[in-house]
């Protein structure tokens, strides 16, 4: 997107931006460990803000996803909902899942999937493969109607009248 891509460009050359971009990138590389040194301590430094712990996971078995809906561009929030799990899946030597929550059709347009899909790229997201809702609809709808029959499952049919009172 044009309008991103300007504003990136801005941002990079803003003085201060720029200063907490060379010093995050200084710290970034001065935390980064041997393979070895990292597997022993997956969880991260427990000084680092940023580091993001999961109790009980197995290094290397993490699999975290990013799922926007395709019904619109991405903002800061998506941004940040992306790096966290890129950063998840990288500490724990994991994988990152990217699933469009295509299930509203009515909002959704091939323009917004091009747009995710090359704004992720410009963050720097590595996922694994780009999946989309829609194609698991039948097993979502059998495995719903299995848990509905031993009742794990309640699905209410109220008017939607009716609710808002």
């Amino acid at each position: 997107h044009s309008h991103l891509d300007r504003w990136c460009k801005h941002i990079e050359i803003v003085p201060v931006v720029a200063d907490v971009f060379e010093k995050y990138a200084d710290s970034k590389s001065k935390k980064k460990k041997s393979a070895h040194e990292k597997s022993k301590n997956v969880k991260g430094d427990a000084g680092d803000p940023f580091a993001i712990q999961l109790p009980n996971a197995v290094d290397g078995k993490v699999v975290t996803r990013f799922p926007p809906e395709p019904s619109g561009f991405l903002h800061i929030g998506h941004a940040k909902a992306a790096l966290i799990n890129q950063e998840i899946a990288d500490r724990y030597h994991g994988r990152l899942l990217m699933r469009f929550d295509d299930t509203n059709p009515t909002k959704e347009k091939h323009e917004y999937v091009d747009s995710i899909i090359s704004d992720t790229k410009k963050l720097g997201l590595r996922y694994e493969s780009i999946t989309y809702t829609s194609d698991y609809i039948p097993q979502i709808e059998d495995l719903a109607e299995r848990m509905v029959k031993v009742g794990m499952l309640y699905a209410d049919d109220t008017p939607v009248d009716q609710m808002r009172e």
